[in-house]
C-alpha cells in the first residue's frame, strides 16, 4: 500500500493482516532496521514509489514479504509489539492516511462494457451501446484522478449526474508488450479495487466522451492495498460489491465478464506498452444510478458514503462532497 505517515513522509506499507483494524508496516523502517546489504526497492519504499518499487521486481518483494515476517513474529510477543510502535515502524492504521496504491501510473486503461448486464441496462434505457462488443473497449484516466481509501470526492459544479462504478483492478509489475493470455501472471504484480467515478449528464453533453466526465480530480479512487497473485489465485476468480449509505447497489462475478483479466491485458498489451505500475481495470456491473428505476435517487450527493469491496482484496470507501468553489453546472 501507499500511505502518508503522521510525520509528513510518503512511505509504502504493507497491512499485518487482512483484517479492517489491521495496523500498517512501514516498509522502509522495517528493511533498514535488519537489512544486511543491498536492499531491493529500499530506495522506492522510502519515497512511497510504488511503480519504482515495482520494477525491481522479485527481489524487492520476497525482501517485503521477509520484513513482514519478521515483524509478524514480534508482533505476538507484547514487549517487541511496543518496540514496534515506539519505533514508528507499525503504525495504527487510524494514523495513516491511504494514497492510491500507484500514486502516479504513466497510464491507467480502463474497459467499458465487459459486463453482458451493464450493457443491458444501458440499452433499456435506450443508449446506443453495442449489445456484445467483439473486442474489449477503453479509455483513459489520468494520474491527477487517482484517490486513496477514505478519501473525499468532489462532486464538480460542472454537472450533477456524479454515478459510480466498481472494477477490478490490476497492476503491471514488469514492462511487457504483445502478451500471450496464458503469460498473464508472468507481467501482473497484482490486484486492487478501483472505483470509477463520472459525470453523467457531462458525459451525454459532450457526445459520450469519457475523459471529460471521468476525469476530475480523484475520479478513480484506488486501494486499499496491492494483493499480490500468489495470494489470490486465479483473478477472475472475483465477486464485485458496491454499497451507497449501506445498500447494494452492485454485485456480480467477474466469471460474468466478456473479457477476462487476461484477455484484456493481451488485447491492450499488443497496441500499448505497459510499464510497471501502470493500471487496467476490468469494466462494471450492473447497478449503476443513471440506468436505475429512479437515478434521481440513485444518483450521488454530497453526504453519500460509497463501499466497494472485492473477494480478496479488502473495501475501498469514499465519500461525496460538495465543490465548495462555486454552485450551478458549468459547461
Amino acid at each position: 500500500m501507499s500511505f502518508l505517515a503522521p510525520d509528513g513522509p510518503v512511505r509504502l506499507g504493507v497491512l499485518l493482516s487482512a483484517e479492517p483494524d489491521a495496523p500498517v508496516l512501514d516498509l522502509a523502517r522495517a528493511r533498514a532496521r535488519s537489512s544486511t546489504g543491498q536492499d531491493p526497492g529500499g530506495d522506492a519504499a522510502a519515497v512511497g514509489d510504488m511503480a519504482a518499487f515495482l520494477a525491481h521486481g522479485l527481489p524487492a518483494l520476497e525482501g517485503a514479504r521477509a520484513a513482514l515476517d519478521r515483524v509478524r513474529e514480534g508482533w505476538r510477543k507484547p514487549a517487541e509489539r511496543q518496540s514496534l510502535l515506539a519505533g514508528g515502524i507499525v503504525l495504527p492504521r487510524e494514523t495513516v492516511r491511504f494514497l492510491p496504491v500507484v500514486r502516479r501510473p504513466g497510464k491507467v486503461v480502463c474497459v467499458g462494457l465487459n459486463f453482458a448486464s451493464h450493457i443491458a441496462e444501458a440499452r433499456a434505457a435506450g443508449q446506443p451501446v453495442p449489445e456484445a462488443p467483439a473486442e474489449p473497449l477503453g479509455f483513459g484516466k489520468v494520474a491527477s484522478a487517482l484517490a486513496g481509501h477514505g478519501a473525499s470526492i468532489v462532486l464538480p459544479r460542472h454537472g450533477r449526474q456524479l454515478d459510480y462504478e466498481v472494477e477490478l483492478a490490476f497492476v503491471i509489475g514488469r514492462r511487457c508488450a504483445d502478451v500471450a493470455p496464458e503469460a498473464f501472471a508472468e507481467h501482473v504484480a497484482g490486484l486492487t479495487i478501483a472505483v470509477d467515478y463520472s459525470l453523467r449528464d457531462l458525459l451525454f453533453r459532450s457526445g459520450g466522451n469519457p475523459f471529460l466526465a471521468k476525469n476530475f480530480d480523484g475520479f478513480c479512487p484506488l486501494g486499499p492495498a496491492l494483493v499480490t497473485l500468489d495470494e489470490l489465485g486465479d483473478p477472475d476468480d472475483r465477486e464485485l460489491r458496491l454499497w451507497v449509505n449501506g445498500e447494494l447497489r452492485q454485485r456480480e462475478s467477474m466469471r460474468a465478464a466478456l473479457f477476462s483479466c487476461a484477455r484484456i491485458l493481451s488485447y491492450w498489451s499488443a497496441r500499448y506498452t505497459f510499464e510497471p505500475g501502470d493500471v487496467i481495470t476490468a469494466g462494471t456491473p450492473a447497478g449503476v444510478g443513471i440506468f436505475s428505476r429512479d437515478p434521481a435517487s440513485w444518483l450521488l450527493k454530497p453526504g453519500d458514503v460509497v463501499r466497494a469491496e472485492i473477494d480478496g482484496l479488502g473495501m475501498l470507501e469514499t465519500t461525496i462532497v460538495a465543490d465548495g468553489r462555486a454552485s450551478g453546472a458549468v459547461s
